[in-house]
């Protein structure tokens, strides 16, 4: 596990908002990146302030929480999430999002169907964060 104090947010100028946040899941290809990131800065049982998964369009920085709905986890590594706007297949070094029809539009417009590669250093990815704000 790699914990680590992020920059969040875009920068303006040198106006950065700074939580403390951990990347526990991440994915990308050349036109998205899917992180599930865990807030460390605040102590609540409330998994909805704590946990959220974030797609981000690469082109715009666009992000879209994503509304999770279930879970499976398998012994080999690989699983699969369900949210409200996709599925996500993974393996322990890949994944396969597919894009609901009329959710998450700009990407949804693109195929809906996004072939990922699974980063077992997300924090790799720590650049693509948003806000806090715009994830909680």
């Amino acid at each position: 596990n790699f914990w680590l104090c992020l920059q969040i947010g875009w920068r303006r100028g040198s106006m950065v908002e700074e939580a403390q946040m951990k990347i526990l899941f991440g994915f990308e290809n050349e036109k998205i990146v899917l992180l599930e990131v865990k807030r460390l800065d605040i102590e609540t049982d409330n998994k909805a302030l704590l946990f959220a998964w974030v797609l981000v369009e690469k082109a715009g920085r666009r992000a879209t929480r994503m509304t999770f709905q279930s879970m499976e986890h398998k012994e080999d590594g690989s699983g699969r999430r369900e949210f409200k706007e996709a599925v996500l297949h993974y393996t322990h070094s890949s994944g396969k999002l597919l894009v609901k029809d009329g959710q998450v539009a700009t990407v949804a417009g693109q195929g809906g169907k996004f072939d990922l590669v699974r980063h077992q250093v997300p924090s790799t990815l720590s650049e693509w964060i948003p806000k806090v704000d715009d994830i909680f």
